[in-house]
């Protein structure tokens, strides 16, 4: 996947089950810096093993309809992004 935003262009990789460590941590150190303050004390903790658990991560990448990429741009992992197939539509 190669898409334009903006000024630059990134580079999406798909991610596998055997890419779960590296998309957690891209989850982990892009949400928390920008939202971590409009969390309730122990509420992001919540929020972080909701969606980015072991256990939902491993659900998610293997059901059919989702597809999750790491997005990268010179290089350099700057994100994630999810893919939810519509069904019935």
């Amino acid at each position: 996947m190669q898409r334009r935003w903006a000024e630059n262009e990134y580079k999406g990789k798909k991610v596998c089950l055997s890419n779960l460590q590296k998309l957690q941590d891209i989850g982990i150190k892009s949400y928390l810096p920008h939202y971590a303050h409009l969390w309730k004390p122990n509420g992001i903790q919540w929020y972080m093993n909701r969606c980015f658990g072991n256990e939902f991560l491993k659900n998610e990448l293997t059901d059919a309809n989702v597809e999750f990429y790491i997005i990268e741009n010179d290089g350099e992992n700057i994100g994630m992004e999810n893919c939810l197939e519509k069904n019935g539509s």
